[in-house]
C-alpha cells in the first residue's frame, strides 16, 4: 500500500495489516544550511523508511529573522535555544511586523523542502513543523510572555494576528509547493506554564483562527502538544487528523484518548526509551500502544524529537519490528 493511503487509512481509524510509524530528529549542525539539512532529512527518511516524514526545521526558525540570538542547548537533549530573546521589553512588541515568505528563514525552508521533494519524488507523505502563534511569541519573549498577556493584552492580540497572517501565508506557500500536511506544535499548552483561561484567550483563540484559515489548503493536520501536565482537552475539537503528545509521561493514555475523544494517535514511544532503552523496552512500548488503540487509528512515533545520540540500532528496530509483525500478531503478544 502507498504510504499516503496507509496514513489516511489510519486517520480514518481503519485496521491495517501493518501498523504505520514515523521517526524524527533534529540535525542541529545543519540548521543554517537549507541544502545540507535537506540532504540529512532525505538520508534519514530513506534509512528508516518512515510512513510519514516530519520535517525538522530549527526550533527557532520563526524568530531568527526578528533578532533573536540562537544557541544550542546541549543539556540532555540538544535543541535550538533562544540565548537572547528578540523582545526585551513590552515596548518592543510594537516593532513586530509580518515577515515576507520569500526571504530569510522562510525562504530557506522553501529551498530545503523543494530539494527534499525532488530527491524523494513523492514517496513519503510530508508534514512541515509549524509552531502555534502563542508558541512563537514565547520564543520571542521567553517566560516574560505570561506577564505581557496579563498587562498588555491588546498589544499581544495585535502581534498574534500578525503571526496568524504570516503563518497562514507560509502554509499556503507550502501547499502550493505540494507539501501534504503540517505538524502544528504548541509548547505553551501545559498547566506548568500557563493557566487554562489564559491559554483559551491567547492560545486556543489564535490557534483556531489560523487552522480554520488553512485547513482546506492542506491534506492533513497533526497537532503536537508538547510537555507534561498538558491541556489535552483544548485540542480535541481543533481541525486535525491526529494528535501527538508525550504519551507515557503525561495523561491521557492512548486508550483514554481514544475512548473519550476518539483520538487518532501519532505517538507511543518515549523518546528517552529510543535514546537509552533496550530493544525489549522499545518493543514493550510499541505493543502497549497498539493494544491500547485496539490495533487501529494509531501511527507509532516518538512523543517528541528523538535525541541525536539515540543509537541507530534502536531506530532500525522500530522499522524492523513494525515491518515484520502484523497488527494481529502484535495484538496477540
Amino acid at each position: 500500500m502507498e504510504k499516503i493511503k496507509k496514513i489516511f487509512s489510519s486517520f480514518r481509524n481503519e485496521r491495517l495489516k501493518y501498523i504505520p510509524f514515523s521517526l524524527w530528529m533534529h540535525h542541529l549542525e545543519y540548521d543554517d544550511d537549507p541544502i545540507a539539512l535537506a540532504e540529512k532529512e532525505v538520508e534519514f527518511a530513506l534509512k528508516y523508511d518512515v510512513d510519514i516524514l516530519k520535517l525538522n526545521p530549527s526550533g527557532a526558525y520563526t524568530v531568527r529573522d526578528r533578532g533573536a540570538v540562537i544557541d544550542v542547548d546541549k543539556n540532555r537533549i540538544p535543541v535550538a535555544k533562544i540565548k537572547t530573546p528578540a523582545i526585551l521589553s513590552q515596548e518592543d512588541w510594537k516593532k513586530i511586523t509580518k515577515l515576507p515568505i520569500d526571504k530569510g528563514a522562510y525562504r530557506d525552508r522553501i529551498l530545503c523542502i523543494d530539494y527534499i521533494q525532488k530527491e524523494l519524488d513523492g514517496v513519503f507523505p510530508m508534514m512541515e513543523t509549524i509552531f502555534s502563534p502563542l508558541t512563537t511569541l514565547k520564543k520571542l519573549r521567553g517566560d516574560e510572555i505570561v506577564k505581557d498577556l496579563l498587562e498588555i493584552p491588546k498589544i499581544i492580540d495585535d502581534v498574534l494576528s500578525i503571526i496568524v497572517d504570516e503563518t497562514s501565508e507560509y502554509i499556503e506557500a507550502l501547499s502550493n509547493q505540494g507539501v501534504d500536511g503540517i505538524f502544528f506544535a504548541t509548547q505553551v499548552a501545559t498547566y506548568d506554564f500557563i493557566d487554562k483561561k489564559l491559554h483559551e484567550r491567547f492560545g486556543v483563540k489564535y490557534d483556531r483562527e489560523l487552522l480554520d484559515k488553512v485547513k482546506d489548503k492542506i491534506k492533513f493536520i497533526v497537532i503536537h502538544i508538547h510537555g507534561e501536565n498538558i491541556m489535552f482537552e483544548h485540542f480535541t475539537d481543533y481541525p486535525h487528523n491526529a494528535l501527538s503528545w508525550h504519551v507515557n509521561l503525561t495523561k491521557p493514555s492512548i486508550r483514554e484518548a481514544k475512548q473519550k475523544y476518539g483520538t487518532i494517535a501519532l505517538c507511543g514511544i518515549n523518546r528517552e526509551t529510543l535514546w537509552r532503552g533496550s530493544k525489549d523496552d522499545i518493543k514493550a512500548e510499541i505493543i502497549k500502544a497498539v493494544k491500547e488503540a485496539e490495533g487501529k487509528g494509531v501511527i507509532i512515533g516518538p512523543g517528541c524529537t528523538i535525541p541525536p545520540a539515540a543509537p541507530e540500532k534502536n531506530l532500525l528496530f522500530v522499522k524492523e519490528f513494525l515491518r515484520n509483525y502484523t497488527t494481529d500478531e502484535i495484538l496477540r503478544m
